[in-house]
């Protein structure tokens, strides 16, 4: 079994393409292509922002990282055959915005990507953090001196609710 990569992807689009992406990524339809070793998406969340766009949330997995399964490049499963695709030419022919966050705790990294209608324009990676505190309630000031720097108000509310926060 592969090393699994957790993503949450934002889309930005018609509804109606939205939806067909959800469809491409569950390999319920194929008319663009198809992704590679994709094993869950599903879209959790969709929201009318202005006219007739709306913002969705697919979350899902998928083997080692994004990079590899649904990009296009180096070391990456689609290679131009005519039944692949990839996340940029999903993003140009259905005219959509993605914003995707990864992690994949095994290897130890995290990936951020920003599609806009076919245009790679932020391909980030990272080491994966993930950071535990065995004591209950500490202070924000606590940790950012435990951990020897500052931590932001969202890591902080992570750890009250959750008793960790990844970054």
């Amino acid at each position: 079994m592969p090393n699994l990569c957790d993503y949450e992807m934002c889309v930005v689009g018609e509804k109606s393409n939205l939806e067909k992406l959800e469809k491409i990524m569950k390999y319920e339809d194929s008319s663009l292509g198809s992704l590679y070793r994709v094993f869950d998406a599903d879209l959790v969340s969709i929201k009318q922002m202005e006219g007739n766009i709306y913002r969705g949330y697919i979350v899902g997995c998928c083997a080692w990282s994004v990079y590899c399964c649904m990009m296009e490049g180096e070391h990456c499963y689609y290679q131009g055959e005519p039944d692949g695709t990839s996340l940029l030419q999903l993003s140009k022919a259905l005219n959509l915005k993605m914003e995707i966050f990864t992690s994949e705790s095994g290897i130890g990294f995290q990936e951020h990507y920003f599609i806009d209608k076919g245009t790679l324009e932020i391909n980030e990676e990272a080491e994966y953090g993930e950071f535990w505190f065995d004591e209950d309630n500490l202070t924000k000031e606590e940790i950012e001196e435990e951990m020897d720097g500052p931590i932001t108000d969202k890591e902080y509310r992570d750890y009250l609710s959750e008793g960790y926060f990844s970054r």
